[in-house]
């Protein structure tokens, strides 16, 4: 897949829905807030800096990529564990595909996304998007790009979604059968869009989300009030996953972890259309095809 033809991929980086974490832009930013780099610079992704000494960690799996001149460059994101329903957190699919990269250890594994190009992962200089052009998974082995605009989303392939207040469109990628659903865990693409406005060929990307069909040690139910964890909490029951679409077929067969990263400063002004005003969150499906 190309990279798309839009010139920014934002302004901003936050975590969490609900909670609204802003994450640093620039290494210095980072070193100031008690990051810690993790390696030297990596000609495809940059340099890694976790969120503490024990990171990645249950409940910080989320690390940040920076150029060597001080720019944010990407992110990595770490899952563990299994469950009966679905097996390992990582879709041994998805693993074979090259999404998710085990881990020395057990149950463990990662994935980075990039927003920079690789000549400018460790050089002198940076282009002038403070947050990149791109969102690219696993830059310099698989090369997936996940597009900018809603309208390449579907040229794509991908499958409409739901529409939420702050968050925007969902667009989602089904490697079994796009661009309908097959509701298998294991062929669903671990990263999910998002745009504003919705419901509109011309939207940019407002989010995206990280997911695993295994509940993860930091989407417990005791992190909803602190937001500390980068998880969203409690994990999204079956149920509550299936809102996240517009389809009355949408089964799935455990609770799914999600982690929301906001790519605009102004994401809670997205708004819904057709939104009911009893409904809190914001759902919509009022312009899905």
């Amino acid at each position: 897949m190309n990279v798309t033809s839009a010139t920014s991929i934002g302004n901003a980086f936050i975590r969490t829905y609900g909670h609204g974490t802003d994450l640093p832009m620039t290494v210095n930013d980072a070193l100031a807030q008690g990051w810690v780099a993790k390696t030297s610079c990596d000609k495809n992704l940059g340099v890694l800096y976790g969120h503490d000494d024990k990171s990645p960690s249950e409940e910080h799996p989320l690390g940040l990529y920076f150029t060597a001149s001080g720019s944010l460059a990407g992110a990595q994101v770490t899952i563990y564990g299994e469950n009966k329903e679905v097996g390992n957190a990582a879709p041994d699919s998805l693993v074979k595909k090259g999404f998710w990269i085990a881990d020395a250890a057990d149950k463990q594994w990662h994935m980075d996304v990039s927003f920079r190009s690789s000549s400018e992962m460790c050089g002198d200089s940076t282009s002038s998007e403070p947050l990149g052009d791109r969102l690219i998974i696993n830059q310099g082995s698989l090369d997936y790009s996940v597009p900018l605009v809603a309208g390449e989303a579907r040229e794509g392939s991908w499958t409409e979604g739901s529409c939420f207040n702050q968050m925007g469109q969902h667009h989602f990628y089904d490697f079994n059968s796009a661009p309908e659903m097959s509701w298998d865990s294991s062929a669903l693409l671990p990263v999910v869009a998002m745009y504003d406005p919705p419901f509109d060929p011309a939207g940019t990307l407002n989010a995206f989300f990280f997911t695993t069909p295994v509940a993860q040690p930091g989407s417990s139910m005791w992190n909803l009030a602190s937001g500390k964890a980068d998880w969203e909490s409690p994990a999204l029951t079956p149920s509550l996953m299936c809102k996240n679409w517009c389809d009355e077929d949408c089964t799935w067969e455990s609770s799914w972890a999600t982690m929301h990263l906001f790519t605009q400063k102004e994401y809670k002004d997205v708004k819904c259309p057709g939104v009911s005003r009893f409904d809190p969150i914001g759902i919509s499906c009022s312009g899905v095809n």
